[in-house]
């Protein structure tokens, strides 16, 4: 997508990959690609292609060890702001303005970048100061922790052809941490994302679908939360640890 570059169209970055996607890449004897999107694209042309989605070593990332939940129960949202309104500004809207009982940690966009996607948003700004916290960048040795004292992880990308291409490393993150994910059906995710098995899988990324997620885990015991987290980690040991890849490689360099 044109927005993934800071001058979008006018981007001469853009309109590289575009020549590169169409002409160049095409030319490739084997390839090692992270969707099925790709999958089918380079396949099509002839291509010898793997997929693997992400790699994580489990055996060495650790898992959370307490299931109690936060009150309020802690959303985490790590990454970029690459897709706009879509990716954080509806949840924010239904969490402040019905004044549920969340609290939601930003990492990576600046305080700009998260307020640039309100502009059009009508929000309670007393809730807002309370339960919305933005903490900008942070360096990859604290994610760990970050990620271990949260609850649920965010996971709301825009829906156009670059989300369906990609794979969101921090799905693999998360659920390597035990920590089961709200996300919106975009490229592979459903591959491993199970509604109420490991997550809660939006059925859109509008206000009622968001608040009918958010109300489900409201009301999700501490029961059905350690099965969810016990299966998010298997989720991860089972299709991300790269262990579980070497035959994959070995036969692609063959």
């Amino acid at each position: 997508s044109y927005k993934n570059w800071s001058f979008g169209k006018i981007d001469p970055r853009f309109w590289k990959f575009q020549f590169d996607w169409k002409y160049i890449y095409p030319k490739a004897k084997r390839v090692l690609c992270i969707s099925r999107l790709l999958e089918e694209k380079f396949t099509k042309k002839g291509v010898k292609v793997t997929r693997i989605p992400t790699i994580l070593d489990t055996n060495n990332m650790p898992c959370k060890k307490s299931k109690e939940l936060h009150s309020p129960i802690k959303l985490v949202f790590i990454g970029g702001i690459t897709g706009g309104k879509d990716e954080l500004s509806t949840l924010i809207e239904t969490i402040c303005n019905n004044n549920l009982p969340f609290e939601v940690n930003i990492y990576g966009p600046s305080e700009l970048a998260v307020y640039s996607t309100l502009q059009e948003s009508i929000i309670n700004s007393s809730n807002f100061k309370k339960q919305i916290h933005i903490h900008g960048f942070v360096d990859q040795p604290l994610i760990e922790k970050i990620i271990l004292d949260s609850d649920y992880g965010i996971l709301i990308r825009p829906q156009r052809r670059s989300s369906h291409a990609g794979f969101p490393t921090k799905l693999g993150e998360y659920f390597s941490a035990g920590l089961p994910v709200i996300a919106n059906d975009t490229g592979d995710v459903c591959l491993y994302l199970k509604n109420m098995k490991n997550g809660i899988l939006l059925e859109d990324n509008d206000h009622a679908s968001i608040l009918k997620a958010l109300e489900l885990i409201m009301y999700t015991d501490k029961e059905k939360y350690c099965e969810m987290s016990e299966c998010a980690r298997k989720t991860a040991e089972n299709n991300f640890d790269y262990r579980k890849y070497l035959d994959n490689i070995e036969s692609l360099l063959k």
